[in-house]
């Protein structure tokens, strides 16, 4: 039977692309791709494959999905988002077994970037309005916001990432700095302060192996241009030993969300402004090229985020377009062979911010 469905995945060709996605297929299981709809307050699962949508789970009134972050085993979707009038932020949590709503959990003010502690009993959400980082108990979907569940003092922009073996997590400052601390509520945090004047970091990203910690930066501060970043971690401790900078674009150049490939051999990161994305080897971060996206850009906006099959064959980059055109809201297939094109996704129009993928 196992060979039978293998053989059955083999022949899966996705219309409209030059290589078969052979994704999703070990035990049966079916690849999803998750969208959150920032203006329509839904979560789109989508099939990879056939790139049909599986079906849309529908958040409390007035939602406004914005990050979202698979726990490590896959079971959960966790999805940051702000009420229209600004009030009670929550963190929603879905099913990806059974594509349902299960609950939500109420945080600080202005929640976005999610991150899990390896062993995924603890979710760390960076509250952007309250200059706080709040620790999620995944088992009982419960948060205190008292010195035991809150790390305070922290004042960042979203972007968050978890080192994978030891208690340690960074996150975007939007001071232009790192901030470091271990991952309990109450702990203090040390910040990392590039070597030159800065504005304010994006987002970051840490390779599997813990090495190296990726960040996207506004140098507007500098009135240089915006910059990726390149910081080495020791393996002791988790702290940050060194940088390098690499200027890109112009100033504001609109850089976003930053992703490591699973295989962590590339950096991927949307240009949201010029239809771009960047990317570059972990081996030689100096070394830039772009991947032009403008032909499925009709209107305003661009690139927001991009995900990747775990096998790190294929990549998913999120378009959230402005226009009115055919190519309104989609999602842009690249296969990492060669970083070139092989296809589209449509979407409905949603003004969406985040994609990720499950296996």
């Amino acid at each position: 039977m196992k060979i039978l469905m293998t053989l059955v995945c083999i022949t899966v060709v996705l219309s409209g692309l030059s290589l078969a996605l052979l994704m999703g297929c070990e035990g049966g299981s079916i690849a999803t791709l998750y969208v959150g709809g920032f203006a329509t307050g839904k979560i789109y699962a989508i099939n990879p494959n056939s790139k049909e949508l599986i079906t849309t789970i529908d958040l409390p009134v007035g939602a406004q999905p914005d990050w979202l972050t698979l726990s490590p085993d896959n079971k959960k979707l966790y999805c940051s988002s702000n009420f229209i009038d600004g009030s009670n932020p929550r963190v929603y949590v879905i099913d990806t077994e059974t594509n349902t709503y299960e609950g939500e959990v109420n945080v600080g003010s202005s929640p976005r970037g999610i991150a899990f502690t390896p062993d995924g009993s603890k979710a760390t959400v960076v509250c952007t309005g309250g200059s706080d980082i709040a620790l999620i108990d995944a088992a009982t979907l419960t948060y205190n916001k008292d010195i035991s569940d809150t790390i305070y003092g922290f004042s960042g922009s979203g972007g968050i990432a978890i080192h994978p073996t030891i208690n340690k997590l960074y996150a975007a400052e939007t001071n232009g700095g790192v901030g470091v601390a271990d991952v309990q509520g109450g702990a203090s945090i040390s910040y990392y302060r590039p070597a030159r004047p800065s504005g304010s970091l994006i987002d970051v990203a840490i390779t599997s192996d813990g090495t190296s910690l990726f960040a996207t930066g506004h140098y507007y501060w500098s009135g240089s241009a915006d910059a990726y970043l390149d910081f080495s971690l020791s393996q002791a401790d988790g702290s940050i030993t060194g940088e390098s900078v690499k200027e890109i674009g112009g100033y504001m150049a609109n850089l976003g969300r930053i992703t490591v490939r699973p295989d962590d051999q590339v950096v991927y990161a949307p240009i949201l402004s010029e239809s771009l994305i960047d990317y570059f080897t972990t081996a030689d971060p100096s070394t830039v090229w772009d991947i032009d996206v403008s032909a499925h850009v009709s209107g305003y906006y661009g690139p927001r985020h991009i995900a990747f099959s775990d096998d790190s064959k294929f990549g998913f980059v999120l378009i959230d377009d402005y226009g009115d055109g055919p190519t309104d809201d989609l999602i842009v297939v690249l296969h990492t062979s060669d970083n070139s094109i092989v296809g589209t996704i449509d979407l409905p129009e949603c003004d969406p911010k985040s994609i990720v993928y499950k296996p």
